[in-house]
């Protein structure tokens, strides 16, 4: 069997992003500067603003029927990127699907926790879709709320705090490490705070104001 070579940049194909931090800090207004944007606005962020949008996805299904035409309609349309905001506001439309399709009453209601992995691989099959959109060209970003978390490094002994995807508390190991092996580019947006000294021992602080 005989395989061609490629080197080089391949072109030609979309980008795939994560975009996530905390709420107001400006996801969205960044997204909105994308290339050719459209949001499949899940939480009604870009209501007050002038963007282009599908209307608001109800269901899981209709999110992805919503997608479908992306793809279909993207030439015609000029549709280059496109914005799903919120992806931890979309979660809730796979989890409520989940549970119509099997009958439950929440994610909880599935024997042994089978719920959670469910959820991931349905996750999975959404991200593989998704390669038909990168593959025409399009862009694909996903963005994210933000929330801190505790965590810890092997070689560390003791606990720190650090941001991560706001994902359901039980799926957050499983689903946002999907996202970001998922990315070519995962971005992070948080306000930053300067604490100024008010007097000369720096016994007492000022905080200014948060700036993106």
């Amino acid at each position: 069997m005989n395989f061609e070579e490629t080197n080089g940049i391949q072109t030609g194909v979309g980008v795939k992003l994560v975009i996530y931090g905390p709420e107001g800090v400006g996801k969205t207004s960044l997204a909105a500067q994308l290339p050719g944007a459209v949001f499949l606005d899940c939480e009604g962020s870009t209501s007050k603003m002038n963007v282009r949008r599908l209307p608001k996805p109800t269901s899981w299904e209709m999110l992805q029927q919503e997608v479908d035409f992306v793809l279909e309609s993207h030439a015609q349309r000029q549709y280059q990127t496109l914005c799903i905001d919120t992806f931890d506001w979309a979660e809730r439309l796979a989890i409520a699907q989940l549970c119509s399709k099997h009958q439950v009453n929440g994610i909880e209601g599935f024997d042994y926790g089978k719920g959670w992995e469910y959820e991931a691989e349905e996750i999975g099959r959404f991200l593989d879709k998704t390669e038909r959109l990168i593959q025409a060209g399009i862009n694909v970003a996903l963005l994210c709320h933000a929330i801190t978390r505790k965590t810890s490094l092997p070689e560390i002994n003791s606990d720190f705090d650090h941001w991560e995807l706001k994902l359901g508390n039980k799926t957050t190991n499983k689903i946002a490490p999907l996202l970001k092996e998922w990315s070519d580019i995962t971005l992070f947006l948080a306000f930053q705070t300067h604490v100024i000294a008010t007097d000369d021992r720096a016994k007492s602080t000022r905080r200014l104001p948060a700036t993106v």
